[in-house]
């Protein structure tokens, strides 16, 4: 069985951040920093939303595609401000 984890870092340079990490199964998580297993071959379109809860701007959003094929693997990021 395939069980790969992957390590996910998000900052922001507001103390009042919100995070929301889309790992492309339909498993979320709301840390800052965080963790995923992977336990299949397959593509997964993995984002973050960071948003300033006090002011409700929406600080980056990083777009990961994770893909999982046998015996490799590949990221490919796209930051957006």
């Amino acid at each position: 069985m395939l069980a790969l984890c992957f390590n996910f870092n998000a900052e922001s340079n507001s103390d009042s951040a919100t995070y929301f990490w889309n790992f492309g199964t339909g498993d979320f998580s709301n840390q800052e920093d965080t963790s995923y297993t992977y336990n299949n071959v397959a593509h997964y379109p993995v984002s973050v939303l960071i948003t300033d809860s006090a002011t409700c701007n929406i600080d980056t959003l990083l777009q990961t595609t994770v893909v999982v094929e046998e015996g490799q693997v590949y990221m490919n990021m796209i930051k957006m401000k």
